[in-house]
């Protein structure tokens, strides 16, 4: 009979296993770039026939209206901007007569009334029925927010009210809307 001799098989270099997983690294990477490329180019070929339909639609929507519609919206979108400007530089000198008729005391009247524009101001004659009553009017022109400079002048008394002169210089905004 044989002798049976034990052969040990033959000693197996261990390696670190870098090789091996730098290679499983690489075919993830690879598997992970080919299956972005495709899922991409299928996403762009998705966005590309989704822009060709909108264009599509609004070449559709551009037959169905006319040039002499589009040309009407058009002037009328223009008129609407100016109108706006327009309207924002607007000035509406009865803001004053509004703001007089609130702070105006009832025992003073006014006789004249002179508006400058440029200069931002209003020049008022009129009367009052004492000097007590024309220092009241006088504190309500000071009191208003609107009126940056109050100047009297012309004061006369008579026996039976005080006439006097007013120049009053308004904010520039407080004639606008």
């Amino acid at each position: 009979m044989a002798d049976f001799q034990v052969v040990e098989p033959l000693s197996k270099k261990k390696s670190s296993g870098w090789m091996t997983n730098l290679i499983t690294i690489a075919i993830i990477v690879f598997v992970v770039i080919f299956g972005l490329y495709f899922v991409a180019n299928f996403y762009d070929n998705y966005i590309r026939k989704s822009i060709a339909d909108i264009n599509t639609k609004i070449k559709d929507l551009a037959k169905e209206i006319s040039v002499e519609d589009r040309n009407e919206v058009l002037t009328f979108y223009s008129q609407l901007v100016n109108l706006k400007t327009l309207l924002a530089n607007h000035v509406y000198p009865s803001n004053i007569f509004s703001r007089l008729e609130l702070i105006t005391h009832p025992q003073v009247a006014f006789t004249s009334f002179s508006y400058d524009n440029k200069n931002s101001t209003i020049k008022l004659e009129g009367y009052a029925k004492d000097l007590n009553i024309l220092a009241q009017q006088l504190l309500a022109f000071q009191k208003t927010t609107d009126f940056t400079k109050i100047t009297v002048s012309d004061i006369k008394s008579t026996t039976d009210r005080v006439q006097f002169g007013v120049e009053i210089n308004f904010r520039p905004n407080f004639i606008y809307k």
